[in-house]
């Protein structure tokens, strides 16, 4: 039997998924927070490629897709 060990990354990707839940849920209501996700996610997006593109030698394939090269970190 394998006994199973979550480290802080497998939450990660759950509180995002929970994050737009919650935002679809909210949009009768208000838009602020599928806007503040939506921000946050494009922020997050760029900060990744800026840092990767910083520890590697300059490639445009960076900048089509960061979030294949991203996975280094």
């Amino acid at each position: 039997m394998y006994i199973l060990r979550l480290s802080f990354f497998h939450f990660v990707p759950l509180v995002f998924v929970l994050g737009i839940i919650f935002s679809l849920l909210m949009l009768p209501l208000t838009k602020i927070f599928a806007i503040l996700l939506g921000v946050s996610y494009l922020l997050f997006t760029a900060l990744v490629t800026v840092m990767t593109i910083i520890n590697n030698k300059f490639n445009t394939t960076l900048l089509l897709i960061p979030s294949y090269y991203s996975q280094s970190f």
